[in-house]
């Protein structure tokens, strides 16, 4: 079993399609062979690749978050995937406007994939892996790099 960690997103497709949320760069097909591959829907990722969202930092200012979040960003940005695991630069520089007062949280956290059966190219990326789904079944996910 292997576990990623990742709050990414991918490079803009040629017709850019706007999500509401950073997703991995996980695709239903091969992009090589598809010209606009379909990403996995949120509940998909959590049911076919058993994804678990963990919290590892919370705090009132959302400065003190950031700055976390870019550490742990630094961390896993040496480890060989080929893909870069979190989200696009400067995804989070908008400020609430509670920041900082009584009741506002902000957080950070890691999401999880059970992962098996990756297939990676000679540069070390990441071409394929089948997921392991919460019913043990296995789902095949392309990565669009």
């Amino acid at each position: 079993m292997q576990v990623l960690m990742t709050a990414s997103t991918t490079t803009k497709p040629k017709k850019y399609i706007k999500y509401r949320r950073n997703r991995p760069p996980f695709v239903k097909s091969d992009p090589a062979t598809c010209a606009n591959p379909q990403p996995f829907k949120i509940s998909e990722l959590k049911q076919k690749f058993s994804a678990r969202w963990r919290y590892v930092f919370r705090a009132r200012r959302q400065g003190y978050a950031k700055v976390v979040e870019d550490l742990l960003q630094a961390l896993t940005d040496i480890l060989p995937f080929g893909i870069r695991l979190h989200r696009r630069v400067g995804a989070g520089a908008k400020r609430h406007r509670l920041d900082g007062k009584p009741g506002f949280l902000a957080k950070v956290g890691i999401t999880f994939y059970k992962m098996t059966n990756i297939v990676t190219n000679d540069k070390g990326q990441i071409i394929y892996f089948d997921g392991v789904g919460l019913d043990g079944k296995l789902t095949r996910a392309w990565v669009w790099h």
